[in-house]
């Protein structure tokens, strides 16, 4: 069997491609030649060139890029170190360095609750220790009532504030 396969492959390593019949080589002379004026015609006046397509188009991808790039470093805007107050830096907050800045709030704060708007539970999860858990992300609106000093007018601040929280899940 193994000397089979010996004499197929030369067989097969002898054998030489067959050269084109001059009818072959005639029709594709024709055929070449009918579409070569098309392809090599100029561009005429206002036409664009390959070549300026390919620059606009790779110059174009590059402002794209750079753009992006801007747009996220100014979305992300990243300090290493918390913001400082004017007395922090060594600079004073008033003009006159003998007086300080006093900041003091007429009102105070009489009432604080959270209210539940939403709560959307994940699948369940396994921790390491086999222990089942489940991620929920709450959202809450904050609401905080003040009273001014000056009268007995009330002023009702509310904001939204999102949570998630990993609950321990437990069957029955």
């Amino acid at each position: 069997m193994r000397k089979e396969n010996n004499d197929f492959e030369k067989r097969l390593m002898a054998l030489e491609p067959k050269r084109p019949s001059a009818g072959l080589k005639a029709r594709l002379e024709a055929a070449l030649a009918e579409e070569a004026p098309a392809k090599r015609t100029t561009p005429k006046a206002g036409g664009v060139s390959r070549g300026k397509v390919i620059w606009g188009t790779t110059f174009t991808a590059l402002v794209s890029a750079m753009a992006a790039a801007w747009a996220v470093l100014l979305v992300l805007d990243y300090r290493a170190e918390p913001p400082r107050m004017g007395g922090e830096l060594g600079v004073s907050a008033v003009a006159n360095d003998s007086e300080e800045a006093l900041f003091e709030v007429g009102a105070r704060p009489i009432e604080q609750y959270a209210t539940l708007v939403g709560a959307e539970p994940s699948p369940v999860y396994y921790l390491e220790d086999g222990s089942p858990v489940q991620r929920v992300q709450l959202q809450f609106l904050d609401t905080e009532i003040w009273e001014l000093d000056d009268s007995d007018e009330r002023i009702t601040v509310s904001s939204m504030r999102n949570e998630i929280r990993v609950i321990p899940v437990q069957s029955f």
